[in-house]
């Protein structure tokens, strides 16, 4: 089972890939309900930049500063309050990917 976040992830580089097969359609499909309907709204508003990381507290998108309780809208993928952005900690995606 991918976690939501490498899910996340690999379809939202397929998409900016301009990638369309039968496993971006697995991939969307292992995708919550909410975080799917999320990243559609996203993606349409921010394009490439619609999933981004945050680094020590700050969203790459529009670079303000998070704060302590950062929403979550599911396993380790957060939306950020000032612009709506899908955001995630580097080095969980990094273990999601490598460990």
């Amino acid at each position: 089972m991918i976690s939501p976040l490498a899910a996340l992830l690999r379809l939202h580089e397929m998409v900016n890939e301009g990638e369309d097969s039968p496993e971006m359609v697995r991939v969307a499909q292992s995708l919550s309900p909410t975080l799917a309907r999320k990243f559609e709204i996203t993606r349409r508003r921010f394009g490439a930049t619609a999933v981004v990381p945050m680094e020590r507290g700050v969203c790459k998108g529009c670079y303000t500063c998070q704060p302590a309780m950062v929403p979550e809208i599911d396993d380790d993928v957060h939306e950020c309050f000032n612009c709506g952005r899908l955001i995630y900690d580097p080095d969980i995606a990094y273990d999601y990917f490598v460990g």
